[in-house]
């Protein structure tokens, strides 16, 4: 079938996979239809999977029927995987449209090794070539070590096929973060959004489920840069919703302590604008006054647990900041593997409790995680809702909550009353622990 070009619909390019790459085992409604009738095997449709998916809010007996189809295409698909004698590197240097991005890879002989290895299964995000012409935030003559970086951000050391992606909140990369950045991989967060499949927020899937014999191919529309620190995306999200915090942290100066290597491989709990104007005029001008500064600080550092990544879907966790990363645990039905459940095709579901400790001296929050499947809600002090999850930074994640978290009044107790009726020398009182 010849090579049609690439096609581009209100400003975005879209690549029709089964045009992309000739000669590879295709993913088109045609020849999803071939495979059917010749093996038997009904490969996922991911879009339509992705339209008609039923909300959170539906009978979770629609959704066990949901997320069951899933892991049994997620078994198909390693049948078709097992037919292609092509490898990775094969199938990336054959299109026409991952030229750069092989091309950076040749010059790395330990990835091409990996992209030839057929002993090992990796999963590639690969950038098409227009993706590296409007790339921002590439220094003009980068260095070999930072290519190197870009390169492992865009590769999965696990079989993950879209059965897996649209179930999975966040994979890990090739990409490890010299200590003290993080106790183990960087990871990228997937996303459904109403384009299509978002990864970290800044690029999106254009063709999925391209197999190869050591893998899986999908294609991205933008290259994934390795994230910036904390306190860096802090300072980029939305001012119209999170001024009240971006300025506390610098008033306070949190924001240069968080690049001390005590604090990073951190999990920041980021109130909104929202969450500091539920606690009245009154504590919020208190707040911002020269008196009220130092319980500010206090209030912000019960906000961050130090040496702690706690993701929606995985926990790097190590007490010592230098030391070696450390496994994640697995005692819990809710997943803690790093390529979440990759030999499993058994729906993941379940709840957790974590107890983080934070900055604030001898004070702990208190994370509750259900997940079921890809569904995930996160809980912070049973006060607090996490509204978005999962954004990633160079030396830990940040979780956006919906309510400010102040510390328990006694140091048994995490159990907080409603503070709409606090007055100024009520939160004093509450804080004066702890200023």
């Amino acid at each position: 079938m010849p090579i049609s070009p690439l096609q581009e619909v209100d400003g975005t390019h879209h690549v029709e996979q089964e045009t992309v790459y000739p000669g590879v085992p295709v993913i088109s409604a045609i020849d999803r239809e071939l495979v059917r009738m010749n093996t038997g095997i009904e490969l996922l449709d991911a879009q339509a999977w992705m339209d008609s998916t039923a909300s959170a809010d539906q009978d979770l007996g629609v959704l066990e029927k949901q997320w069951t189809r899933i892991f049994r295409n997620d078994h198909e698909s390693s049948k078709v995987r097992f037919q292609s004698r092509l490898t990775l590197f094969d199938i990336l240097s054959s299109s026409n449209y991952t030229s750069e991005f092989i091309k950076l890879i040749k010059g790395y002989p330990d990835l091409l090794a990996t992209l030839k290895d057929t002993e090992t299964n990796h999963t590639i995000w690969a950038p098409i070539d227009a993706a590296f012409d409007n790339c921002t935030g590439i220094p003009r003559e980068p260095s070999y070590t930072q290519v190197k970086e870009i390169l492992e951000h865009h590769i999965t050391p696990h079989f993950m096929p879209m059965s897996r992606v649209l179930v999975t909140p966040n994979i890990p990369v090739l990409l490890s973060p010299w200590k003290p950045h993080l106790n183990d991989k960087h990871r990228l967060r997937l996303r459904p959004s109403p384009t299509g499949m978002t990864v970290n927020l800044a690029a999106r899937l254009i063709g999925n489920d391209i197999f190869a014999c050591n893998g899986v191919i999908h294609v991205l529309n933008a290259v994934v840069l390795p994230p910036p620190s904390v306190m860096e995306v802090v300072q980029s999200l939305p001012s119209t919703r999170f001024s009240t915090l971006q300025s506390a942290l610098k008033k306070t100066r949190l924001s240069e302590k968080f690049d001390h290597a005590l604090l990073r491989r951190s999990t920041l709990f980021a109130p909104s604008n929202e969450a500091f104007d539920k606690l009245g005029e009154e504590i919020n001008t208190f707040l911002d006054s020269e008196e009220g500064e130092s319980h500010l600080e206090a209030l912000l550092q019960y906000h961050i647990a130090p040496n702690q990544t706690l993701f929606s879907n995985a926990f790097y966790n190590s007490p010592d900041p230098y030391a070696e990363p450390s496994s994640p645990s697995t005692s819990s039905s809710y997943y803690f593997t790093g390529g979440d459940t990759p030999h499993s095709h058994r729906l993941i579901r379940g709840r957790s409790c974590f107890t983080l400790s934070t900055m604030l001296r001898g004070q702990n929050v208190l994370v509750d995680v259900a997940r079921y499947g890809g569904l995930i809600t996160m809980r912070v002090n049973d006060s607090a809702t996490v509204t978005t999850h999962d954004r990633m930074a160079r030396n830990g994640v940040i979780h956006e909550i919906d309510n400010v978290l102040v510390p328990p009044s006694t140091s048994d107790s995490t159990t907080l009353e409603s503070l709409k009726d606090f007055r100024v020398r009520d939160f004093k009182a509450r804080m004066a622990n702890y200023v």
